[in-house]
């Protein structure tokens, strides 16, 4: 959804405007955040208009209500969605450099789906706090060890489940923060890279580990006998999560 919201007002302002063919439209070329706005349709980018004044007189007349107007607006707030959708996602990293509750004497890292908070002087700020979407333990030792040492050994967990560390880690009590993007969401493997990446004894076995993580294929490669494909990022965090290798939950749904 977008941060746009489409109002009578905007529709008044369309219809009172003097351009010679004016349109409702988004407006990015904004030093703070895009905005709805009416100019002439000849200086605006044309996959950025929501309404022309034509459309507006022939849905609602030259007299129209805030009430009469109600009727348009969520098919109108539905074409802005689809111009201007909200930013994201987002997701930040927070490396724990302390002993917790959670992950005992050992530093852990942590994944949340960071909340869109608007925009601030024409950049995008979000909230963090939402679900986490990964969760793992490193072997560094909390009371003890080198923050150098965990911020390492989460950067290898998190690539190892798939994550692309994308900023610079900042230290924010009691631990550091990044931002993180997931890699290729469609990215797909055979069944032999799978069991490549997760250096499986074979495919059989490698199949027989992906079912019991609850990894299903996806479909199957091109050509007589061709291999199961399987979601890359899935493989990748479902192997860097499995029981035993500083998991402390089960896989969890990463869409």
């Amino acid at each position: 959804m977008s941060s746009l919201t489409v109002t009578p007002a905007n529709l008044r302002k369309l219809l009172a405007s003097g351009a010679d063919n004016p349109v409702l439209f988004v407006n990015r070329d904004v030093d703070y955040e895009p905005e709805l706005a009416v100019w002439d349709a000849a200086y605006v980018d044309k996959d950025t208009i929501v309404i022309t004044l034509p459309e507006l007189i022939d849905w609602l007349g030259d007299d129209f209500t805030d009430d009469d107007a109600a009727e348009y607006l969520p098919e109108l707030q539905e074409t802005v969605d689809e111009i201007e959708p909200a930013p994201g996602p987002h997701f930040t990293a927070w490396v724990t450099t302390t002993p917790s509750c959670l992950a005992g004497d050992n530093a852990d890292v942590v994944v949340l789906a960071d909340t869109f908070a608007g925009y601030r002087r024409g950049k995008v700020e979000w909230e963090s706090g939402g679900g986490e979407v990964f969760t793992a333990v490193t072997e560094v030792d909390a009371r003890e060890g080198d923050d150098a040492d965990a911020i390492r050994e989460s950067e290898e967990l998190l690539e190892a489940a798939g994550w692309r560390i994308t900023g610079d880690w900042e230290g924010l009590d009691p631990g550091y923060i990044a931002t993180v993007e997931r890699q290729d969401e469609a990215e797909t493997w055979t069944l032999q890279q799978a069991t490549d990446h997760m250096k499986a004894a074979n495919t059989n076995t490698a199949q027989r580990a992906l079912k019991r993580l609850g990894i299903e294929p996806v479909g199957r490669a091109p050509g007589r006998g061709g291999q199961n494909l399987y979601l890359t990022v899935q493989v990748m965090y479902a192997h860097a999560t499995r029981p035993g290798q500083g998991a402390r939950t089960d896989l969890k749904d990463t869409e």
